[in-house]
C-alpha cells in the first residue's frame, strides 16, 4: 500500500467554490464522517473585526478563536488578510449593494430599496429569502438570531445588513486572494507529527468556520491537541484503519498547509464502503483546493484500497460542503434526520455517494 505522497493536481488558478471550501467532518482531533468547513468565493468567517496593524490583527484573531498558539510560533501570513471591519463599511460597498440587488431582484441597489424588498419577501416568499441568504453562506444561526432577538420593525434591516456584509466580505477576500494566491498545484500526503504547528495555526485562523460544522474544533484547541491528532492519524494510517491526509497547496513555488481530508473505511471490510471528509483553512477557501484534494483521496480509495462506494455526509445548512460534493460528481441520495451533532445542536444531514463504476465511467468519458 502506498505510504508516501499521493498525487499532485496540476490545475492552476482559483475556482469559484469549496471551502472552508470542501467539506466534511474530516477529523483533526477525533474520528468522524464528513462535514465541510468552508465557503465559496472566500473564507467563511461570520462577523467582522476591526482594522489594525499586522501584529495586532494576528493576536486579535488568535484570541477570538481561543486556540492557543505555541510561544514563538509564526502566525500564518493568511491571518493578516483584509477584513470587512463593520456592517456600515459593507453597506458603502457598491459591488456588495449591486450583488444584493441582483439576488433580491430589487428595483435599486440603494439600502432603502433593499430593506423594502426584503420586507416584501418576508411577507410573500420567506422561503426564497432564506435561500438567498444561505446562497451567500449567511449562517443559519445568524439568521435565527435575528428572528429571535430583533424587534419586528428591525428584522428586514438586520437581514439586509447580514446579506450585504457577507457579500462585501467575500468580495474583499476574493480580490485579495486573486492578488496573492495563484494555486499551481494541490497534493495530499499522510499526516505526521511535524504537522502539529501548521495544523494548529490553520485551526486558529479558521475557528469560526470549522467550529460551525466540526465537533473536534472547540475552544481551547492547543498544540498538544494537534500533536495528539497527528500521532493518532499516523498510527491509523499505518494500521490501515483510516487514512487521513494533510492537504498542501503550492503558490509561487512554495508549499503551504491548506487543510485536511480523510477516508474512513467501514469496519466490515467486505462492504467496500468508506466515508470521505475534507476541510480547507479559511485563508485559502474559495481557491478550489477541497475538490482537488478530495479528488486525489477518491483516486486513492479506488486504486489503493479497493473501495467500491464512497459516502459523504454534511449538515443540510452547510451549502459549501454540498457544492464540493457536487463538483466531485457525487449523487445526493437521502436526507438523514438528526444525523450530525455539533456544539450541542443536532442537524439533519445530506448523504452523497460516489461509486467506483460511476467514477471510472466519468473518467473515461472525460
Amino acid at each position: 500500500m502506498q505510504r508516501g505522497r499521493y498525487g499532485n493536481s496540476q490545475e492552476s488558478g482559483c475556482e469559484e467554490g469549496a471551502s472552508k471550501e470542501g467539506g466534511s467532518q474530516e477529523s483533526a482531533g477525533e474520528e468522524s464522517a464528513s462535514q465541510e468547513s468552508g465557503c465559496e468565493e472566500g473564507a467563511s468567517e461570520e462577523g467582522s473585526s476591526q482594522e489594525g496593524s499586522a501584529s495586532e490583527e494576528s493576536s486579535k484573531v488568535v484570541a477570538l478563536r481561543t486556540c492557543r498558539l505555541p510561544e514563538g510560533s509564526r502566525a500564518c501570513e493568511s491571518l493578516l488578510r483584509p477584513r470587512v471591519p463593520t456592517d456600515r463599511y459593507a453597506m458603502n460597498q457598491p459591488t456588495a449593494l449591486e450583488k444584493a440587488q441582483a439576488l433580491l431582484s430589487s428595483s435599486s441597489p440603494s439600502w432603502e430599496h433593499l430593506v423594502e424588498r426584503i420586507t416584501q419577501l418576508l411577507a410573500t416568499d420567506p422561503h426564497r429569502l432564506i435561500q438567498i441568504l444561505y446562497q451567500v453562506d449567511v449562517g443559519e444561526d445568524r439568521v435565527a438570531e435575528v428572528f429571535r432577538t430583533a424587534p419586528l420593525d428591525r428584522i428586514a434591516s438586520e437581514l439586509a445588513a447580514l446579506l450585504v456584509d457577507r457579500i462585501a466580505q467575500k468580495h474583499v477576500w476574493r480580490t485579495w486572494y486573486m492578488e496573492h494566491h495563484s494555486i499551481e498545484q494541490v497534493r495530499i500526503r499522510p499526516f505526521d507529527t511535524t504537522d502539529a504547528t501548521a495544523l494548529l495555526e490553520a485551526v486558529a485562523e479558521s475557528f469560526d468556520d470549522l467550529s460551525r460544522w466540526l465537533s473536534w474544533c472547540r475552544p481551547g484547541y492547543t498544540l498538544d491537541d494537534a500533536r495528539s491528532w497527528c500521532t493518532h492519524a499516523a498510527e491509523q494510517y499505518r494500521s490501515g484503519k483510516s487514512f487521513h491526509f494533510a492537504v498542501e497547496a503550492c503558490s509561487g513555488g512554495q508549499w503551504h498547509f491548506a487543510g485536511g481530508c480523510g477516508l474512513t473505511p467501514m469496519p466490515d471490510s467486505s462492504s467496500g464502503v468508506a466515508m470521505l471528509g475534507y476541510w480547507t483553512r479559511s485563508s485559502l477557501a474559495g481557491c478550489g483546493i477541497a475538490p482537488r484534494a478530495a479528488h486525489q483521496a477518491i483516486e486513492f480509495a479506488f486504486d489503493q484500497l479497493g473501495i467500491e462506494r464512497i459516502e459523504i455526509y454534511m449538515a443540510t445548512p452547510n451549502k459549501a460542503s454540498q457544492r464540493v460534493a457536487e463538483k466531485l460528481g457525487a449523487v445526493r441520495e437521502a436526507v438523514l434526520r438528526s444525523r450530525i451533532a455539533v456544539g450541542g445542536v443536532r442537524y439533519d444531514a445530506f448523504l452523497y455517494s460516489i461509486l467506483r463504476s460511476q467514477w471510472r465511467h466519468s473518467a473515461e468519458a472525460g
